[in-house]
C-alpha cells in the first residue's frame, strides 16, 4: 500500500515538473516574438526620428526660411530708406 502511494506521488511530481517546463518554454517562446516585435518597432521609430532630424535640418536652411517667409507671411526685405534713426 504505501509502495503505491509513493509511486503515484512520483507520477504526479513528475507529471507537475514536465507542465510546469512545458509553461516555461512556451513563455519563453512568447516573449521572444513579442521581444521582435518590439525590436522591429523600435527599428521604425528609430527611422521616424532619423527622418524628422533630417526634415528639422531642411527647414533651418536660410534659402527655405527667405521662401517661407516672402510668400507665406508676405514679409518684403527691409530697405535702407526704410530705417529711420533712433
Amino acid at each position: 500500500m504505501k509502495i503505491k502511494t509513493i509511486l503515484m506521488i512520483c507520477v504526479v511530481i513528475n507529471l507537475l515538473c514536465i507542465a510546469i517546463y512545458i509553461h516555461k518554454h512556451t513563455m519563453s517562446v512568447a516573449l521572444s516574438y513579442k521581444k521582435q516585435h518590439l525590436e522591429k518597432e523600435l527599428a521604425t521609430i528609430y527611422e521616424q526620428n532619423d527622418k524628422l532630424i533630417m526634415s528639422y535640418y531642411d527647414m533651418k536652411k536660410p534659402s527655405l526660411v527667405k521662401r517661407f517667409v516672402e510668400k507665406e507671411l508676405a514679409m518684403k526685405p527691409v530697405l535702407l530708406n526704410q530705417i529711420k534713426r533712433l
